[in-house]
């Protein structure tokens, strides 16, 4: 190499190393969480339950209802984690929700929201013990691990987790299902969860795929396909052929060195595979939707007037006497969300008495 090449190579290693200093340089330091918040942990048998300033009555409910959850559901899914599970009580959403992941430790978070009367999760009563159980049954069923995945955590710790990467309809499936049969209430004993399965199955349009429920559809109800149809189904399985049944599946899967095989593992349990039942499941389902709708039809159908033909979702409606409108919340899943108003002069109501 001439004394050119050599000194091109030099510059090439400085910018090199240039460029790496200035892209690991420290930046400006910035926090995710109020510095002035002071954090604490409840610890119990099964759990390390965190929270911070102000949520101390929250946290201790859900330390409890965890505790609940583990009598109950880790013997239903035969598995008790290695290690405590880690909770995460928050306060910074103004939505009910939670979540869960098993990589690394286990762990799932508590939002400290209520559900709204009119929201999926609105049928409960006590919203922490749905929500609980629900996070709780993700990390029994998504850290049964056996075998071969287990032997490899042990080394580089919790990162091969086989039913981690079974489709949505199942693994918020079976979530949806617990939460509803051990608590008697939950999603699939909600009568909205009901009327959306028959407006889908009574509906213009082929019913959902098995395939289709495992993404997130284009088409209503969207993402919370996987929840509907994956609890219905996982309902149905379970009444078909025991909740054994899915107990045996997640170990036999659990255990599984090649991933994508969940038919082949169903079917070493109850002689079918999820595709040969999937067809009944929609038979019964439609068969009850119509039974349902001719029985509503015979005592008379209420007739509707829809305020809005633009789809997508439109909620919270207040009426407004004095201008003759009703205003309400609007998204079309096109555009931004916006509060909208229309003049419902055309339409039947009932009288609206001024106070």
């Amino acid at each position: 190499m001439n004394e050119r090449g050599r000194w091109w190579w030099v510059c090439a290693l400085m910018c090199a190393a240039t460029w790496c200093g200035l892209a690991l340089a420290p930046g400006e330091a910035s926090a995710l969480d109020d510095p002035d918040l002071d954090y604490f942990t409840i610890t119990t048998e099964h759990f390390h339950v965190h929270y911070f300033t102000g949520l101390e009555d929250l946290a201790r409910k859900v330390a409890v209802t965890s505790e609940e959850a583990h009598t109950i559901i880790a013997p239903l899914l035969d598995w008790t984690p290695a290690a405590r599970t880690h909770v995460m009580v928050l306060d910074k959403l103004d939505t009910a929700n939670g979540y869960a992941q098993v990589f690394g430790r286990n762990f799932f978070a508590v939002y400290g929201m209520p559900p709204e009367s009119d929201s999926v999760l609105g049928y409960y009563d006590d919203w922490i013990r749905i929500l609980v159980y629900h996070e709780y049954v993700h990390v029994l069923h998504l850290d049964t691990t056996h075998g071969l995945p287990n032997a490899v955590n042990t080394v580089i710790g919790k990162q091969w987790n086989p039913n981690q990467v079974l489709p949505r309809w199942l693994i918020e499936g079976l979530a949806t299902y617990y939460e509803s049969a051990r608590t008697g209430t939950g999603r699939v004993n909600a009568s909205l969860y009901a009327m959306w399965r028959r407006a889908e199955l009574l509906g213009p349009k082929p019913a959902f795929t098995l395939g289709q429920i495992s993404h997130a559809p284009r088409r209503w109800p969207f993402g919370s396909t996987a929840y509907l149809m994956g609890s219905f189904f996982v309902d149905y399985v379970a009444r078909r052929f025991g909740e054994g049944a899915l107990t045996e599946f997640s170990h036999i899967y659990g255990g599984r060195m090649i991933p994508y095989s969940m038919n082949q593992a169903f079917s070493e349990v109850t002689g079918s595979s999820f595709e040969d039942v999937w067809p009944a499941f929609v038979a019964e389902s439609r068969g009850s939707a119509v039974a349902r709708k001719v029985a509503v039809e015979a005592t008379g159908r209420t007739v509707l007037e829809p305020v809005t033909t633009r789809g997508g979702e439109s909620k919270f409606p207040r009426v407004n006497p004095a201008d003759g409108q009703v205003a309400f919340y609007h998204a079309d899943f096109r555009e931004h969300p916006v509060y909208a108003a229309v003049s419902y002069t055309h339409l039947t109501l009932p009288t609206i008495y001024s106070v």
